[in-house]
């Protein structure tokens, strides 16, 4: 591709709308951040006595219930977690929106 005029300001207007939706992106991650942090999953599930979880607690169960009580729409694969969680409690588990915001997600499971 030649260097014209015509070219450069072709670049330039593509960079400039790359730039606006990466920066429109950045928002709506930094205030899907701070109202994840004020959220709280609380999932009820059957337990032993012993406080484990008859079964498992996934990203996806996470992020069903983040939608269904909060309306909030977060992509199961953006809540980290190394393994299910198997036990009654609290946690709290990052949730990564974008490559430089993510937040703390606090997520009870409690006995049904």
């Amino acid at each position: 591709v030649e260097a014209s005029a015509t070219n450069i300001n072709v670049m330039n207007t593509k960079k400039d709308a790359e730039k606006s939706k990466k920066d429109r992106e950045l928002a709506h991650a930094k205030e899907l951040a701070a109202k994840v942090r004020e959220a709280v999953v609380v999932i009820k599930t059957k337990a032993g006595e012993n406080g484990k979880l008859f079964g498992s607690i996934t990203s996806k169960d996470i992020a069903d219930k983040l939608k269904a009580d909060h309306k909030l729409d977060v992509d199961r694969k953006k809540i980290v977690m190394h393994d299910a969680l198997k036990t009654l409690g609290t946690t709290e588990l990052e949730v990564k929106l974008y490559p430089e915001v993510s937040a703390k997600l606090t997520v009870k499971i409690e006995h049904e």
